[in-house]
This record gives structure tokens, sequence and C-alpha cells, in this order.
């Protein structure tokens, strides 16, 4: 049990202070001439689940969106604009968080 606790906290720990070492899915859909969508999600240790995360809102906007332009992307670790854009802060543009996911 007490392993378990301490994998954990570190796991908590590492996420926390070290958001470098993650892999942030950032995805962009665009109507031409109308708005952008951008899609900034939680971090993950590897890139071929981000890769995967990528890949399945692609999908889902597709779908209903099959004009839309896509831009996916991930990047390792998060700039100062983007660590702005997931925290509480406001930022200067409309936005909407969803926490959770």
């Amino acid at each position: 049990m007490l392993i378990l606790v301490l994998t954990g906290a570190l796991t908590v720990a590492a996420i926390v202070f070290r958001p470098e070492t993650l892999y942030f899915p950032d995805v962009e859909f665009s109507i031409p001439d109308k708005f952008v969508i951008q899609i900034l999600q939680r971090g993950h240790l590897d890139k071929e689940s981000c890769a995967k995360s990528i890949g399945m809102l692609r999908g889902i906007i597709r779908v209903k969106c099959p004009e839309c332009r896509y831009v996916g992307r991930y990047a390792r670790g998060l700039d100062d604009e983007r660590t702005k854009a997931i925290s509480r802060e406001p930022i200067g543009i409309p936005s909407a968080r969803i926490a959770g996911e």
C-alpha cells in the first residue's frame, strides 16, 4: 500500500512540477472566413497517446464539419500563452474551459 501511495505522489509531483515532460494535444479547426476553434487538452506522458488523442478529436470534428480545415500538433511542454489558456486566469479572446477532460 505504501508503494502505491509513493508512486502516486511521485507521479503527481512530476506532472505538477515538470510539465515540460508532458505532450499536450493542440488541435485547431477553422472554417475559412468565419472562425477558428482551438482545443488544448491535458498533457500525456508519451507521444503515442497524445497522437491518439489528436486523431480522436479530428475524427469527431470532421464528422460534424467536413469543410473545416484541420491542424493537429502536439507540444512538449507549454509556452506561456498555452499555460495561461489552461489556467483559471482570464484571457483576451472568447473561450470555454471544461474541467476534468
